[in-house]
């Protein structure tokens, strides 16, 4: 329920807008005359293309890079975290930062899943510039980053997770990028 002891919209504004379904979000950062970013965009901004596993590099993650799961999964969902559960505020953890020279990208790993534009499937054996998939009628969407209740793997750059377009859970989030002018 939108009730849920996670939910973050809209008495925590420090923290990651959460339990928002993907036509949801598309439709917010569209009104913002934003995008949700591609899959090949969010991974280009949390690796840069240099095969990094983590956002900050290839130093393993702590409670000090990211909201995640040190050890062993206590279940898929379960309250565990930095924190004990649910997301923690946006920029809590600003040793994980993706540091760009334009400026830092917080909470690219870890803290809460993030929606992006693509439907998820195979990956075209097509050399492609930034690709988009959007599949007419496919309802899975490719979701990045992992969230609290996810151990160190779940959050590399590279990981992916699919999730159906309604799914609506404390631990699924979004961010806009701005469209290029």
């Amino acid at each position: 329920s939108i009730f849920d002891r996670w939910s973050t919209y809209p008495h925590k504004l420090d923290y990651p807008v959460n339990m928002v379904e993907w036509n949801i979000a598309k439709d917010f950062c569209e009104k913002q005359n934003q995008s949700l970013p591609t899959e090949a965009q969010w991974e280009w901004a949390a690796a840069g293309g240099d095969g990094r596993d983590w956002p900050w590099g290839n130093e393993h993650p702590t409670c000090e890079y990211a909201d995640f799961t040190e050890g062993n999964l206590p279940s898929p969902g379960g309250d565990a975290g930095c924190h004990g559960g649910g997301p923690s505020p946006v920029a809590t953890h600003l040793k994980g930062d993706r540091i760009l020279p334009t400026g830092k990208i917080h909470d690219l790993a870890g803290n809460v899943w993030e929606w992006t534009l693509d439907s998820y499937g195979r990956f075209s054996t097509e050399a492609q510039v930034d690709p988009v998939r959007i599949a007419s009628g496919d309802l899975t969407h490719v979701v990045k980053g992992g969230g609290w209740n996810r151990s160190h793997r779940g959050i590399m750059t590279w990981f992916r997770g699919a999730a159906i377009h309604t799914y609506k859970v404390p631990g699924l989030g979004f961010r806009c990028v701005r469209n290029p002018t």
